[in-house]
């Protein structure tokens, strides 16, 4: 079998080989956006296809399969020798489909309604044309709320440097839709206090513990939880790091991961 991640429609480049070859195809692709030719290519051309959770809107095709998702916690695990430079962290490409703007709108309610003026890290860079304009409308936006002290544009984070990246800030936030992704998964691993905004990611943890992760797309919630973690006592703090750091090390470890992967894959083959 081949195994493609996050380019479905390598799978209809490689179909005349597979006619001849016989081979599987098995896609990995945790994504908000569906093109026309994505969706015919998960649906048609590929035997499987893999992803995080029930938040992704094609889950009635009949060769999609949940999976979860995992990280590599050796790496990334809290610690006390970075200081906390900034209150909240953001990372990924930055494009339209991660909802920027949001976060920005919540930060402006903090300063404004509350008189919390949190500084905010964006980790990531664009990649398309569309991408970049977007980066100039955020920009554009920044100044409109006045947040030009509060908003620190880092750009592209290196692997070596995801965990002292993460570390720097107290909080991560996550506004894209459509499920949950890797980069929330990471945080988590390093200790953070995560705000996520998809509903249907409650499904992918526990009762007790989507509750203090995932929250309504409601500006006025969000704020307020926004508050609640970045003035949180260092003791709780702490405590939240080594409990979430542990619930990733048990329940989404990368060896584990992989076992679910493979299991999948061989019931095709």
């Amino acid at each position: 079998f081949i195994y493609i991640y996050m380019s479905p429609t390598t799978a209809i480049a490689f179909f005349p080989l597979k006619l001849i070859y016989r081979f599987k195809t098995v896609t990995w692709f945790a994504h908000t956006v569906f093109r026309p030719l994505t969706r015919l290519a998960l649906r048609y051309f590929s035997d499987l296809w893999v992803s995080v959770d029930k938040a992704q809107v094609l889950t009635h095709y009949p060769n999609y399969k949940i999976i979860g998702q995992g990280v590599n916690v050796c790496d990334l695990y809290p610690t006390t020798e970075t200081k906390k430079k900034f209150d909240v962290v953001t990372l990924g490409r930055v494009t339209p489909a991660k909802k920027l703007e949001l976060i920005l709108d919540v930060l402006a309610k903090c300063k404004h309604q509350y008189g919390k003026e949190y500084s905010f890290v964006i980790g990531g860079t664009p990649y398309l044309e569309s991408d970049k304009s977007y980066v100039q409308e955020l920009k554009s936006k920044v100044q409109e709320l006045g947040l030009d002290s509060q908003v620190h544009w880092h750009g592209k984070v290196k692997r070596q440097e995801l965990r002292s990246f993460l570390n720097t800030a107290k909080v991560f936030f996550f506004s894209t839709p459509g499920g949950i992704g890797k980069a929330p998964l990471e945080s988590m691993a390093c200790g953070l206090r995560v705000v996520l905004t998809e509903k249907d990611s409650k499904a992918f943890f526990p009762r007790s513990l989507a509750n203090q992760i995932v929250f309504n797309n409601d500006i006025e919630e969000l704020a307020q939880v926004l508050i609640q973690y970045v003035e949180e006592d260092e003791k709780s703090r702490n405590l939240w790091s080594e409990n979430i750091h542990s619930f990733i090390s048990q329940h989404h470890n990368m060896k584990d991961f992989g076992s679910k992967v493979v299991n999948e894959v061989s019931q095709i083959l």
